[in-house]
């Protein structure tokens, strides 16, 4: 018999579980110190990484919603752009990461290293991310941009 071996998937619903768990039980913080201090640090961690994906998302889907509102333009533009230049150039990091890292780190919990999308998405995604694989990515999400904006523009043009 073989080891039970958590799926990404699995560990993301896993942790948003346990982010409940951290939400209840913080009605009893008393400061930074002690017990209290690394279920902040964890609590400030899980934050970080939904707001993390939550970026994603908008990344990915925000020309949806320009579509439907044109002024969501000026927040999902300057996302895309933003996310296709940190795929773009190998070895760059979103701030989110390093900040998620560290307080995973105060937190006493296991880190990881590399970026946010090779770690929680990435294996489900490419189980074996490669550079060509980020610029596949990266392609892919300009080209889906394009397409949507070649919309929100026509629709714009309509008045």
């Amino acid at each position: 018999p073989t080891a039970f071996e958590p799926t990404p998937l699995l560990h993301c619903v896993c942790s948003l579980s346990v982010f409940r768990l951290k939400i209840r039980s913080l009605k009893h913080f008393h400061g930074i110190s002690g017990v209290g201090g690394y279920l902040m640090y964890s609590f400030l961690a899980d934050l970080v990484m939904l707001f993390h994906f939550s970026f994603i998302l908008l990344v990915v889907f925000g020309g949806l919603l320009a579509l439907r509102w044109q002024r969501f333009v000026v927040v999902h533009l300057p996302a895309v752009l933003w996310a296709l230049f940190l795929e773009l150039k190998p070895g760059t990091l979103c701030p989110l990461t390093p900040l998620e890292q560290m307080l995973r780190h105060r937190a006493g919990e296991p880190s990881y290293t590399g970026g946010f999308v090779g770690h929680y998405l990435g294996p489900i995604i490419y189980p074996n991310m490669t550079l060509q694989d980020q610029y596949f990515i990266a392609a892919a999400l300009f080209l889906f941009t394009v397409v949507i904006y070649w919309g929100v523009f026509r629709k714009w043009r309509k008045g």
